[in-house]
């Protein structure tokens, strides 16, 4: 029932393959980038409703510091681990878990987070739901912007935790952050790696469910 009210508020488009901006509520100009405005809705709940479920999602991997696809790989990787008495592994696992989480802010999640949120009328993006693979483009250009001045910019400083530092002591925190996430994401594909690895190995049998 609530899903049906809520289609009936925010309709999808009955021509998803045209790609066409979803620019029937109301939006306001947010930054530019390269001489592109970008913008975004004036209401958050006039946001298509299937957009601001993946929006949802977005915050809450971004508050919790790791993403859920991540999180499912470290528990993957932890619970071989554990069938095989590697305590070694998880103690890593462990503890880069506990890095993520005791992270300050996560700049990579909250990219993901921007590019749900804000939108150009230019490049055609269908913004009745969410596509992953046009929106990596979209981060891309965020990210070739300088952090911090992208981070100290308005509309996008209100997503920034209330922090007490200097803007010089911000910029370094966004860039350790980032720096960290990527030495996260390489320990999950060394993990993962290392799992391919044995398996594939002759006489280890391949547990395929």
């Amino acid at each position: 029932m609530i899903k049906k009210y809520f289609y009936r508020l925010f309709p999808p488009s009955k021509h998803p393959e045209d790609k066409r901006p979803y620019t029937n509520k109301a939006i306001k100009k947010a930054f530019k980038i390269g001489g592109i405005q970008y913008y975004e809705f004036k209401q958050p709940v006039d946001m298509p409703w299937q957009r601001y479920l993946q929006l949802e999602q977005f915050i809450l991997e971004s508050n919790i510091k790791i993403d859920l696809k991540s999180l499912g790989e470290y528990l993957q990787i932890q619970r071989e681990a554990i069938n095989k008495g590697d305590l070694n592994t998880v103690a890593i696992v462990n503890n880069d878990i506990q890095r993520r989480i005791d992270m300050i802010l996560n700049t990579n999640l909250m990219y993901v987070v921007f590019s749900c949120v804000f939108f150009n009328l230019e490049d055609g993006e269908d913004l009745t739901n969410y596509d992953y693979d046009f929106n990596d483009e979209k981060i891309k250009i965020f990210k070739s912007e300088d952090i911090g001045s992208f981070f100290f910019n308005q509309p996008i400083s209100r997503f920034l935790p209330p922090l007490d530092f200097s803007k010089q002591d911000l910029q370094t925190l966004l860039k350790m952050s980032q720096m960290e996430e990527i030495r996260l994401q390489n320990q999950i594909k060394k993990s993962k790696s290392k799992r391919v690895t044995r398996e594939s190995q002759p006489g280890n049998i391949v547990d395929m469910t």
